[in-house]
Order: structure tokens, then C-alpha cells, then sequence
């Protein structure tokens, strides 16, 4: 049995995309919600965003927090780049949640990032997932550039760019986006979001690998989203987002900005958990896991407890569901429903490999909340039977060879596979044979035969085991 505690810190105006990865990604490692609030004012209220971790995590790339005494003093909190340059004023009563802030103030300010030819910040394969977020606070509404990465080639740039034109945020991904030709395209994110002086503004771009959707989240609602296909249709080829192979530029931050800036981050994930959810403002909150992975058919959830306070006269409703196939976003089974109990606990989910959990949060009639304050899940994986090893490989005639295993000795053995093909760790071939121990196989045409045995065990869907030893053979 394994054991998985999530520990959440929510206030009620929030959505949270709660980050859970699958098992590839590696289970286990939650992600916590903790450390500094940050708020943005909506309708003359203060209402809180996320919660904002300052300490790097694995997926963190670059991250400058700017909370050092002296502009020289500036660093990458996630230790992957340096600083070239840092030039910009520390002013103490512009500060935010009670921190420091960088302020550039005159048109020799900004910041230079070193970028390496092996970071990231210079990947012209794949960037995958990504998320650039970052707090700033105008003093003057002229054009600047606030982030920009890239080069001109031949004429032509190539890179992306964050920036302020006629007083709105506008991001540009210009010959960043690749086919499976080489060629480029550009995608531009012009919403009209006007800035405003004298106002923080949270400002967030977020790419999504797997579905190919690029998103502007600004003060935690969606501004802008297109999709990064050759047409903009999402049912188009997926474009692969990456540096110009011959770009060596660095990253530059707040060139002729006149303001301030805190909380520079870029995130190899694709980050939402900043989105507030209107439809649910006024009524309470909502939270969701991402679809976990346990990595195998037919694993159990042997417990599942989300533990709530503040309860009193509000309402809590918990969704679950799970399968052995994928499902799509849309789909959703109601498994439990609480009502005003501290602790709501569901045992014995059988027969799934995916799963995923929504809790609703309703406040009461005085605007009270409940709080989701803790999920424990105990879960069981059904692990795949042993690989068998391949014990004899010979020849039977010219044609034929008789390969022999050993047993893997499961309870719940179903039968083996055999896989086979002309060229190592390539097989062509495969064939079902039960629960026998040795089997002949046919061949037509010389030369060497590679061979591996699987195991699969005995409820369906199946899972299969890992390959046995390779073993090989020549026919003449």
C-alpha cells in the first residue's frame, strides 16, 4: 500500500488546478501550497489569487524574487543562470506582501539574464510545458519592452516578447513555432488588456504541450488563448515550440519600463493554479487534482479522505472518478457527496488505473466558508506479473526454432507473449501462447533472429510484465 497526504491551504475565492503528477512524472511528489499570499484587487475587493511558494520546484527554470538588499546582489533563486546585468532602484515604500521590489526608473534600467547554450532558455528541440508569470507596477504607460528573448536573422526575428504597446500587454511568440517541415509560425496574443498606473498586475502566459493551447492569464483571468496549430485549429498539427538553433541572445527584463517588478518566474509546467473561477466567486470555491496515473490496470484505492474546517451551516460536495481507460475533461461521476462533517472518507475504489477528484465549496448565508485543509489517499498498485527468462534457444530444422522459458510463478498469471524480429530490441512479431513454458516458432530467410518472452497476468485490461533476457539465433 502506498500512501499519498496532500496538504492544501485554500481560501474560498480561489481555483485551484491542483498539480498531482502522474506516475511517469513521478507520484508521489505533491506539490504544497504555502509560503506568501498574493492578492489582486477585483471590484474594490481584495481577494486572493494563489498561494505563492518563493521556493523553486523542480519544474522552476529561472526565478527572481528581487528581495536582496542591493541590485548587484540579484539572483537566480533556482541556481540554473546568471546575472549579466541589474540595474534598477530599490524604493521602500513600493514593496509587495511586505517585500521588496525592483523598480526601473529611468531608461538605463533593466536586468540581463545569461543564457547558456545548454539551459533551457536556449533549447531549439522542444521547450514542452511552459509558463512565464510575473507582478509589475507602472509608474508611466509608454511603450517598452518587459520580457524579450531572441535574435534578427537575416532580417527576420526570431524569440518571444512580452511588452507594452498603447497602454495594453501584448505577447508575441514571433518564428517560434515549428512543423514537422521547419517551417515557422508566429502567434500573437493582442487582448486589449489596457494597464493601469499606480496598480499591481499579475501577468502569465502558460503553454500546454499535449493539446497545443497557449493562454494569457492576467490578474487570474483568462484574457487571451490560441492554439498552436498551422491554422489555429485545434484539430490542426500541434506546432513544436523552440529557440532558433543559432539564437545566443540573453534575457532581458523591463527595457525602458518605467515602473516596478517583482516575481519573475518561468516554469518548464504548464501553471493555471493562479486562475480565479468567476462562475464560482460568489458562491465558494472549487478545486481539482489533475487525472492521475497510478501506472497500472486494475489498482485500487484502498482509502481516500478529504478532511475540511470552518463547516458550520456551508456545504462541501467531493466528485471521483476513475477508470481503466482514459476519460475526457467533460466526463464526471458523482462517487460522494458531504454534507457538514469535518472528515469525508471513501474506501475500496476497485479496477482503475485513472482517477481524479473536484471538490465544490459553497459558503454559508453570512459568508462563511469551508476549507479544504487535507486529501490522504492510500492506494495499492496491481503490479505486473515477473519477466520470465528465456532459458534454451535452438533450432529445430532448417526453418523452425524451439525457445523454452522459465515460469514466472504468479497467482494471477494469465499466459506469455513471445516477441521476435531481425534486428536487437526490434520486434515485428509477437504471438499469444498461453501458459505453455516453450513453444516453435517459424521462420522464412536467413540470418539472426532476436527473441524476448513477456508475462501478462489474468484480468483484463492486462497488464504485461517488462521483457525477458534477449536472446539470438541464426538461420542459414
Amino acid at each position: 500500500m502506498i500512501y499519498l497526504i496532500i496538504i492544501l491551504l485554500f481560501n474560498v475565492n480561489i481555483l485551484a488546478d491542483t498539480l498531482i503528477n502522474g506516475n511517469n512524472q513521478g507520484w508521489g511528489k505533491t506539490k504544497i501550497y504555502n509560503g506568501s499570499k498574493i492578492y489582486s484587487k477585483k471590484n474594490g475587493r481584495i481577494i486572493k489569487i494563489k498561494e505563492f511558494n518563493e521556493e523553486p520546484d523542480s519544474f522552476t527554470e529561472l526565478f527572481l524574487n528581487f528581495n536582496n538588499e542591493k541590485p548587484s546582489e540579484v539572483k537566480d533563486m533556482s541556481e540554473h543562470y546568471g546575472i549579466l546585468k541589474s540595474k534598477y532602484r530599490i524604493n521602500e515604500n513600493i514593496k509587495f506582501q511586505g517585500t521588496l521590489t525592483a523598480g526601473f526608473l529611468d531608461p538605463s534600467d533593466k536586468v540581463e539574464v545569461k543564457v547558456d547554450k545548454k539551459s533551457w532558455l536556449a533549447n531549439s528541440v522542444d521547450l514542452g510545458n511552459f509558463t512565464i508569470d510575473f507582478w509589475i507596477y507602472p509608474t508611466l504607460l509608454n511603450d517598452s519592452k518587459i520580457v524579450y528573448k531572441g535574435i534578427y536573422n537575416e532580417g527576420i526575428f526570431y524569440g518571444f516578447m512580452i511588452k507594452s504597446f498603447e497602454n495594453m500587454i501584448v505577447i508575441e511568440f514571433l518564428n517560434m513555432f515549428y512543423d514537422t517541415e521547419g517551417k515557422t509560425y508566429s502567434i500573437v496574443m493582442d487582448n486589449k488588456y489596457k494597464l493601469k498606473r499606480y496598480e499591481w498586475h499579475h501577468i502569465a502566459v502558460t503553454f500546454n504541450r499535449q493539446r497545443g493551447m497557449i493562454e494569457e492569464i492576467i490578474n487570474g483571468k483568462i484574457i487571451d488563448f490560441k492554439f498552436a496549430t498551422k491554422t489555429g485549429n485545434i484539430k490542426d498539427e500541434i506546432l513544436v515550440p523552440h529557440f532558433f538553433e543559432k539564437d545566443g541572445s540573453d534575457l532581458i527584463l523591463c527595457e525602458n519600463f518605467f515602473g516596478y517588478m517583482d516575481n519573475f518566474r518561468i516554469s518548464r509546467n504548464n501553471i493555471r493554479e493562479f486562475l480565479l473561477d468567476n462562475t464560482m466567486y460568489m458562491e465558494g470555491a472549487k478545486i481539482i487534482s489533475d487525472i492521475i496515473d497510478l501506472g497500472y490496470f486494475n489498482s485500487s484505492i484502498d482509502k481516500i479522505e478529504f478532511q475540511f474546517s470552518n463547516i458550520t451551516d456551508t456545504t462541501s460536495k467531493i466528485y471521483i472518478r476513475y477508470s481503466n481507460n482514459e476519460f475526457s475533461m467533460n466526463e464526471r461521476t458523482n462517487i460522494i457527496e458531504g454534507l457538514e462533517s469535518n472528515s469525508i472518507v471513501k474506501r475500496d475504489i476497485k479496477n482503475l488505473r485513472y482517477f481524479q477528484w473536484e471538490v465544490m465549496l459553497y459558503r454559508n448565508p453570512d459568508g462563511s466558508s469551508p476549507s479544504l485543509n487535507r486529501v490522504e489517499i492510500d492506494y495499492s498498485k496491481n503490479i505486473p506479473p515477473n519477466p520470465p527468462r528465456i532459458m534454451t534457444l535452438k533450432r529445430e530444422d532448417k526453418s523452425s526454432v524451439k525457445i523454452e522459458w522459465e515460469s514466472s510463478n504468479e497467482d494471477d498469471l494469465k499466459g506469455y507473449i513471445i516477441y521476435w524480429g531481425r534486428r536487437t530490441n526490434e520486434y515485428e512479431n509477437k504471438l499469444d501462447v498461453g501458459k505453455n513454458l516453450s513453444y516453435i516458432i517459424q521462420l522464412s530467410g536467413k540470418g539472426y533472429y532476436y527473441f524476448r518472452v513477456t508475462a501478462y497476468d489474468s484480468k483484463e485490461p492486462y497488464n504485461e510484465s517488462k521483457f525477458s533476457n534477449e536472446e539470438r539465433i541464426y538461420i542459414r
